[in-house]
């Protein structure tokens, strides 16, 4: 898909309406529209930046480019052996969840969390929760990254594309 359809998919999956998304975006409800219906086509980068963090993925997400980042191919991984993955809100203890879609033979997802929250990486398994920093979950990744079962599990969904 390109970028006027995912940017109607990514609003609608993350259940905001064309207004609430406009008025984060500094822009009309009628400008919206038009990025939507490919009327405005050639939308400011900055429009695109600010568009994929309030959805929560990358602009190389927003732009249909099917560029996977690494963390997310590391939750999926998470996910399948089965942990929930989610952020929690490091403030409120508001949390923000991973929503899952398939994408190119990839489970991709996409993260709902409150504006300008400081999100912490939070994994769930039976009765057990730790929440980590972004530096201890980005060490912790890197550990599991380096097990054989990792590297089997990314062969095998690779090949299952």
């Amino acid at each position: 898909m390109g970028l006027k359809e995912n940017i109607k998919m990514y609003r609608n999956r993350c259940n905001l309406t064309l207004e609430e998304v406009a008025n984060k975006l500094g822009v009309s409800k009628a400008t919206l529209q038009r990025y939507e219906s490919g009327v405005i086509s050639n939308i400011p980068s900055e429009k695109i930046e600010r568009l994929a963090e309030i959805f929560g993925i990358t602009p190389a997400q927003l732009m249909g480019w099917d560029e996977i980042k690494d963390e997310q191919i590391f939750i999926n991984y998470l996910i399948s052996i089965g942990y929930k993955f989610e952020y929690v809100n490091a403030k409120r203890n508001e949390k923000g969840v991973w929503e899952e879609y398939k994408n190119g033979g990839y489970i991709n997802g996409k993260l709902v969390l409150p504006e300008n929250t400081k999100r912490l990486p939070c994994l769930k398994k039976s009765d057990k929760t730790i929440i980590f920093t972004k530096e201890e979950f980005k060490e912790f990744q890197n550990s599991i990254k380096n097990s054989v079962d990792y590297h089997i599990w990314l062969k095998t969904n690779k090949q299952n594309e």
